[in-house]
């Protein structure tokens, strides 16, 4: 990866459009969507392995769009938080591939994801989000689309549960 950045960056230095402080923020930004696209691509993999993309693909799409929302835990290496969001999926994965309690634990989460966006909306930066975000899931909930609810209201826990182990 280190070396794809380097040869982008020299082509761009050579035809004399980066100064030097330019540079290292294309060179940060690069980083930061090659490393993204990849979890992406490993999330997604993760989800064609168990034969479950569309399950995947919109815990992933919830999950991105719930973290830029709250903020929370960040690991402090690349690859531990690698390592971290990979647990995170294979978790969620074998939670939703066992349907013998998926519902009440479902339905457990459901109340504890509305119990802890509380307590987030105690802080004010984030109010107004979290109030879009119940009006979100109680609109899945009443629409009763468990293939879509499932994914979203586990990434939002998941959120919501690194928001509350920050640093």
């Amino acid at each position: 990866m280190k070396k794809i950045l380097d040869y982008l960056i020299s082509k761009l230095q050579d035809s004399d459009t980066l100064n030097e402080y330019n540079s290292e923020i294309l060179v940060y930004g690069l980083e930061v969507l090659l490393y993204n696209g990849f979890t992406a691509f490993l999330v997604l993999g993760i989800s064609l392995f168990f034969n479950e993309l569309y399950f995947g693909t919109l815990f992933l799409i919830a999950f991105s769009i719930f973290r830029v929302l709250f903020g929370g835990f960040h690991a402090k290496t690349i690859y531990s938080c690698t390592i971290i969001m990979i647990i995170i999926v294979l978790g969620v994965h074998f939670i939703n591939k066992f349907e013998f309690f998926h519902y009440y634990f479902i339905t457990a989460v459901t109340l504890i994801v509305y119990c802890l966006i509380f307590f987030i909306m105690q802080n004010r930066y984030v109010y107004r989000k979290c109030i879009i975000v119940i009006l979100f899931c109680t609109i899945l909930i009443l629409c009763n689309i468990p293939d879509m609810y499932t994914p979203v209201i586990l990434a939002l826990f998941i959120a919501e549960m690194l928001y509350f182990f920050k640093k």
